[in-house]
């Protein structure tokens, strides 16, 4: 859901970021937790989610301490951790936990470039719009070349015409050295390469 408004939300609202780099994202989070009366626990595995009839209830920790939810269980991880066997038992839908095996990762993924620069990038296409755009894609605007270029990906060929730049240091000063920039770039990459290598 919160990927298929992504796009549209950027158009309407624009860019948004935090200042000072992602990870302040997640200390804000764990101020805004802590000022409403949460408590953060850190280094602390979930072994189990305690279910009562068809609701989790709270988490077993590895430690053995348990965990009541005062209103829901919200949970990050990744699907093939938590069924079936963080669930104690709980009788899941017929055929879910076979579902659940039977996902497998893309042949691709993104990788993350973090580069220091000293200017901001110039583009070939140098025009006001790219300069203040939040984000330049590069890509083509024929869906199915755009198809193709995933599916090539999918088959082990390396791309060089999908990839995202941003460079946060542009509106965010704290990103970088006065006089500097940061270029975030982002693009699809496949695991096993069609001629053998990885």
């Amino acid at each position: 859901m919160l990927c298929s408004l992504f796009i549209p939300l950027t158009h309407k609202y624009g860019g948004m970021f935090p200042e000072g780099g992602s990870g302040e994202l997640s200390e804000s989070m764990g101020r805004m937790i802590k000022a409403n009366g949460g408590t953060i626990k850190l280094n602390s595995t979930v072994k189990e989610f305690n279910i009562s009839g068809d609701e989790a209830t709270g988490v077993i920790l590895a430690s053995g301490e348990e965990i009541l939810a005062g209103k829901a269980v919200v949970s990050g991880m990744n699907i093939k951790q938590m069924f079936p066997g963080m669930t104690g038992g709980y009788a899941l839908p017929e055929g879910f936990a076979q579902n659940v095996k039977n996902l497998s990762p893309a042949n691709f993924a993104p990788i993350h470039q973090h580069i220091a620069l000293n200017e901001l990038p110039a583009y070939k296409c140098d025009n006001e719009d790219v300069k203040n755009a939040f984000w330049v894609e590069f890509s083509t605007c024929d869906k199915e070349e755009y198809w193709n270029a995933f599916h090539a990906l999918d088959l082990g060929h390396p791309r060089d015409d999908l990839y995202l730049a941003i460079t946060y240091s542009k509106w965010d000063k704290t990103r970088a050295p006065a006089g500097k920039h940061t270029l975030y770039l982002y693009g699809f990459c496949p695991y096993d390469l069609a001629d053998g290598g990885a």
